[in-house]
C-alpha cells in the first residue's frame, strides 16, 4: 500500500512534456497561417477589380431581343394564366389528363 505501482518510464514522464506540445501546435499554428496567406493570395488574383469583364450573355450582345419574358409564376402574381385572354396558356381540355375514379372491385372485400 502507498507505493508507487505505475511502471517505470524513461525520462520520468507520463505524456508529452511542453516542449513537444509547443512544437506541435507551433506547427499546427504554422501551417493554418500559410493556407490563411495562399487562400487570400489566390482571392486577390482571381477576383481583382483591374481584369476587364467581357459581356459574354446571350442577351448582352448587339442585336439581342429585348422583349420581356414570360410569367412563371402566374398563379402566384395574378397576371397571365388560363383566365387571361392574352395568356398563350390554355387549360387542358376536357378528357385531356384526367384520371379516372377508382371502382371498386368485387375481390377488393
Amino acid at each position: 500500500m502507498g507505493k508507487e505501482k505505475r511502471r517505470a518510464v524513461v525520462g520520468k514522464t507520463y505524456g508529452p512534456t511542453r516542449r513537444k506540445q509547443i512544437t506541435v501546435w507551433g506547427i499546427v499554428v504554422g501551417v493554418l497561417v500559410v493556407l490563411a496567406i495562399l487562400f487570400l493570395t489566390v482571392v486577390s488574383k482571381v477576383d481583382n477589380r483591374d481584369i476587364p469583364l467581357q459581356d459574354t450573355a446571350p442577351w448582352t450582345q448587339p442585336g439581342a431581343s429585348e422583349e420581356e419574358p414570360q410569367p412563371t409564376d402566374y398563379l402566384h402574381n395574378g397576371t397571365g394564366g388560363p383566365d387571361d385572354p392574352s395568356s398563350t396558356v390554355k387549360p387542358p381540355a376536357p378528357g385531356d389528363g384526367e384520371v379516372p375514379e377508382p371502382t371498386a372491385s368485387p375481390s377488393s372485400r
